[in-house]
């Protein structure tokens, strides 16, 4: 009987509180050992093994790590996976059919509360010559008036780098344009040349070559990115809720001081 209670003492000593942790043990989660290599791992698979991190990069990985321990617990619990599933795969397995919760319906309600979002405003496609001189940019614009191609002006007097196409700025929004240059431009029809425009750095002439005017896209042509925004609020929400039901399930344990960086995190604390 001495026997037997000595052994049953020693295992309860062994399973106190007390027991001093292995200093390769970073945390606990539903009484399973998190180990300094297992971390290092992860690290190794979220950023391609770099070590040169700020410690509060390091701290969001480490959150983001038990998070996903947590979420492989909860899959697991449900019979989605085996006990050996990564945690990538629980959390696929916890997201299923997320997607079909992104009804038409949604999607048109969307696109009806930010229509303003999707709207393109007045767009020109634009070349421009560049001199640095006024007597230079004269005789650029007298060889236009004399009907001389763009490009062949361009090529021979632009000091600004002239690409195949002569100096073209493709499609551009007349707003983004400063506004000297832009009320130029809002005054010219596709095919006509600026006047002369003095700017800090040169001497400008544009050719407006075609315009676009404002205008809002139908609802097919942005249905699939407005489903795709839904989509990836639906799963930040569904994970913030999956988290949240993991959390008061499992019991999570930091141990601060085997960390080579501060953590003040969800889990830290933890009683």
């Amino acid at each position: 009987m001495k026997r037997i209670g000595w052994l049953v003492l020693t295992a309860l000593v062994a399973c106190s509180p007390s027991t001093e942790i292995s200093e390769d043990t970073l945390a606990t989660v539903a009484g399973e050992t998190i180990s300094r290599a297992e971390f290092d791992a992860y690290l190794t698979r979220n950023t391609g093994g770099s070590q040169n991190l700020e410690d509060v990069v390091f701290a969001e990985l480490f959150q983001q790590f038990l998070d996903d321990r947590l979420l492989g617990h909860l899959a697991v619990e449900r019979g989605m996976v085996e006990e050996a599933a990564g945690h990538t795969e629980a959390l696929a397995f916890l997201l299923q059919g997320i997607e079909q919760t992104v009804d038409a319906a949604a999607v048109a309600a969307y696109y009806q509360a930010n229509q303003e979002a999707f709207a393109r405003r007045e767009q020109v496609q634009l070349r421009q010559l560049l001199v640095h001189t006024n007597a230079v940019a004269r005789e650029a614009a007298d060889a236009l008036a004399g009907g001389e191609e763009f490009l062949a002006v361009a090529t021979r007097l632009s000091e600004a780098p002239i690409d195949p196409v002569g100096g073209d700025q493709g499609f551009i929004d007349v707003a983004s344009l400063p506004t000297t240059f832009a009320s130029v431009v809002s005054a010219l029809e596709p095919g006509e040349y600026s006047r002369i425009v003095e700017a800090e750095y040169g001497y400008h002439i544009f050719h407006v070559v075609d315009r676009r005017p404002a205008a809002t896209p139908p609802l097919d042509v942005v249905e699939a990115q407005i489903r795709d925004v839904l989509v990836r609020e639906a799963i930040d929400d569904k994970v913030l809720d999956l988290l949240a039901e993991a959390r008061q399930r499992y019991r999570v344990e930091v141990y601060p001081n085997h960390l080579p960086f501060a953590y003040r995190g969800s889990y830290a604390d933890t009683d």
